[in-house]
């Protein structure tokens, strides 16, 4: 978990970076799914009361991944100087 730079945005950030074919193989396999669910309890037991995840709009896979885990769509945001998709979900 990464607090993560967007400008006027606190957050906590569910974070994950995997090469393109890795992230292929670990969405076919649901461990991304699994790992994202873990990560997603521990920051509920360690008393965060907010999680996102910033993807990229290209990025549909990640997209799947957020909204198994009960994100949903907040905003579109710009990192970096390009587009990103805000998915979050509230963990009280």
């Amino acid at each position: 978990m990464t607090g993560d730079d967007v400008p006027n945005v606190v957050m906590l950030d569910i974070g994950g970076s995997r090469g393109p074919s890795g992230w292929v193989e670990w969405n076919q396999r649901s461990y991304a799914a699994e790992a994202a669910s873990a990560v997603r309890d521990a920051a509920r037991d360690s008393g965060a009361e907010h999680l996102v995840a910033i993807i990229r709009p290209n990025h549909v896979a990640s997209q799947r991944v957020a909204l198994t885990i009960g994100l949903s769509l907040e905003r579109e945001v710009e990192k970096n100087g390009d587009p990103a998709l805000i998915f979050g979900g509230d963990l009280t």
